[in-house]
């Protein structure tokens, strides 16, 4: 079963740790961070997506210096939110 490597994360839910990935993939190579599954790669879904969109995009826009580039994108019929992290041009991000 596939985990966590250096490009791309799973977390069961949205809290405040993810910020230090968005740092390392704006310092790095880039990377995605998909919110609603378990690291055994289950999808266990936000109770309510959109919500955490907003959340991740809050906190990325308030925390993280320079701004990197990243979409988010929601999934719907799975209720998972998809964090796409660009390599940053300005690194270091902190």
């Amino acid at each position: 079963m596939e985990r966590d490597t250096t490009d791309i994360e799973y977390r069961e839910k949205v809290t405040d740790t993810f910020l230090k990935t968005v740092s390392a993939f704006s310092n790095g190579t880039g990377g995605k961070s998909i919110f609603g599954i378990t690291d055994r790669r289950e999808t266990v879904g936000l109770s309510n997506p959109e919500k955490s969109a907003l959340q991740i995009e809050n906190k990325i826009n308030d925390s993280i210096q320079p701004q990197p580039q990243y979409r988010i994108s929601i999934d719907t019929e799975h209720h998972t939110v998809t964090l796409k992290v660009e390599e940053g041009p300005y690194k270091p991000y902190y």
